[in-house]
């Protein structure tokens, strides 16, 4: 009996989505053709398969290139460098954290990356020297780097909105990040994050018992072997500044509000090949890091099928609504994180959430009379938020650390309860 209620599987948890976005249209839909049977419901979920194809790549690249970046000789000596230093679990899962948090603020990729690698060396090194650990305490405090991202300068909201041409800018303009990511609402909430999460988990280091965990770390060191009989030309010296200069002008012609996810990607491309110095060990660090990226390339069409159906039978419209009519407009934010909150575990992408929420966000700003950019936060904090019990983006720190997604739901699911009252309280003050 256990074993058919179990908690599913990512992928398991998105086909089971799907499925639930079917009955959803079929029930409680509105088609604009005031027709929603089954054959509308699979057309528009065959539709949205393919809607997300360009931002798929996009959040790939930003995650393949986040984890060569994590690949490189200097991040690596970083990581072994924190893993010495580790004295016990309390310390261990304080410092995993504030890295954790650290990194997301300047890009979710590397800081998933970066944070599953290092959780993994720490408990290495441990188990060598013979040390009772919580290996899922230390996963758990690496994947709280999901919890802080959309505010951070890979978030993906803030940044479209701060690009020319959005699809939005006719209804609320250009909002430049100095409204958004860089507002004394956002830097509060960052600051509140670096002093609450690792709080958190040093406190979870009391009332678990640790585990000890066998690691296979044969692999690990065949991966270090391998790179270090790369001795070609280092190529990727010479392409490094065109990179930074190409980056340069762009902000310099377009200022801060450039800064988009092709901007980022760019640039952790070019930090790639410096940082990795030569082609063959750039290519060898790719060959690494997609392995991460499957979970996103398969699931994600089904997320974007989701969306084609929550989209189609205006689902979200519906459940907007009603959550309107029986609330007041200082509520709005609130609520604007609760929907984004649920709209995650239908689409986990931030990007994809904002095509879906943004015209209704920006609907209710200008029938509230409501800054539309802190509705904009609002939804980045209820999408992050979320994340601690969706398991999509813990696909690669899941491959990289071995540990099954069930196994940090002990402490994510308090640590998402204590933020959504922090973010709600932050809301309600600005």
């Amino acid at each position: 009996m256990k074993r058919y209620f179990s908690i599913p599987d990512p992928f398991g948890l998105a086909i089971g989505l799907s499925i639930l976005s079917w009955f959803l249209a079929y029930f409680f839909g509105s088609h604009e053709e005031d027709t929603h049977g089954v054959p509308q419901i699979f057309t528009a979920w065959q539709a949205g398969f393919w809607d997300l194809l360009a931002f798929s790549m996009q959040m790939i690249l930003i995650l393949v290139l986040g984890h060569c970046l994590a690949l490189t000789n200097l991040v690596s000596s970083l990581i072994e460098s924190i893993a010495r230093s580790s004295v016990n679990s309390r310390h261990t899962a304080v410092l995993i954290s504030i890295f954790a948090i650290f990194t997301s603020l300047i890009n979710w990729g590397l800081a998933l990356i970066f944070s599953a690698i290092l959780a993994r060396k720490i408990a290495e090194k441990q188990s060598e020297n013979g040390n009772q650990f919580n290996y899922a305490l230390y996963c758990a405090a690496a994947y709280s780097t999901m919890l802080v991202w959309h505010g951070g300068l890979s978030g993906s909201a803030p940044l479209k909105v701060a690009e020319k041409g959005h699809f939005l800018e006719e209804q609320i303009g250009i909002i430049p990040l100095t409204e958004t990511l860089f507002s004394s609402m956002n830097l509060l909430v960052i600051v509140g994050s670096f002093i609450i999460i690792p709080v958190y988990f040093a406190s979870c280091s009391y009332f678990h018992k640790g585990e000890e965990v066998a690691l296979d770390l044969h692999s690990t060191q065949n991966k270090k072997e391998e790179k270090k009989k790369d001795a070609a030309f280092p190529i990727g010296w010479l392409l490094f500044p065109f990179f930074i200069f190409g980056v340069g002008i762009r902000i310099h012609l377009d200022g801060w509000g450039a800064i988009d996810l092709n901007l980022v990607n760019f640039t952790l491309f070019g930090l790639c090949l410096g940082l990795h110095k030569t082609l063959g060990a750039f290519t060898a660090a790719t060959k690494q890091a997609i392995a991460g990226g499957t979970g996103i390339l398969l699931q994600f069409p089904l997320y974007a099928g989701i969306m084609g159906v929550l989209t189609d039978f205006e689902l979200i419209n519906i459940f907007s609504e009603s959550l309107m009519e029986v609330s007041k407009s200082e509520l709005m934010p609130q609520l604007t994180l609760l929907l984004a909150g649920i709209i995650n575990i239908f689409v986990p992408s931030g990007g994809g959430q904002w095509v879906m929420q943004g015209p209704i966000l920006a609907e209710m700003a200008a029938n509230n009379d409501i800054a539309v950019n802190r509705l904009i936060l609002a939804l980045a904090y209820g999408d992050q938020l979320t994340n601690m019990i969706q398991p999509f983006w813990a696909l690669p720190l899941l491959a990289i650390t071995g540990i099954q997604a069930k196994k940090l739901l002990k402490y994510t699911v308090p640590l998402m309860i204590i933020m959504a009252i922090f973010y709600s309280i932050v809301l309600w003050v600005f």
